[in-house]
């Protein structure tokens, strides 16, 4: 898990597929204390915007040396806001949030 984890953080390459395959527990800017699952938390929550997303974290104020943060974020960004949006764009036209009791994987009746 270790292993896995060095090479997820240390790839700072531009592979930004990188993010879909890593664990929630991975940082995306650990010298400020945010992993994956912060930021994908904020998509969850409605933030789309880079700039909204870096002040609600507290980055947006941070120096220049925290560029690949912003760049990371982006293309954390780039990939779970539309997935999120799919999400509930389908779990709203069935009527309903999802997770209905009785439902087994939606509310639409079949």
């Amino acid at each position: 898990m270790k292993e896995e984890l060095d090479e997820i953080n240390g790839s700072r390459g531009r592979d930004p597929g990188r993010w879909v395959k890593a664990p929630a527990d991975t940082f995306v800017c650990e010298s400020k204390g945010v992993m994956l699952r912060d930021v994908v938390q904020l998509v969850l929550d409605g933030y789309e915007d880079l700039d909204a997303t870096l002040r609600e974290l507290g980055l947006d104020a941070s120096p220049d040396d925290l560029d690949h943060c912003r760049q990371d974020m982006k293309d954390i960004l780039d990939i779970f806001v539309p997935v999120v949006n799919a999400w509930q764009a389908g779990s709203q036209s069935c009527g309903c949030g999802g997770g209905c009791p009785g439902c087994s994987g939606g509310c639409c009746p079949e």
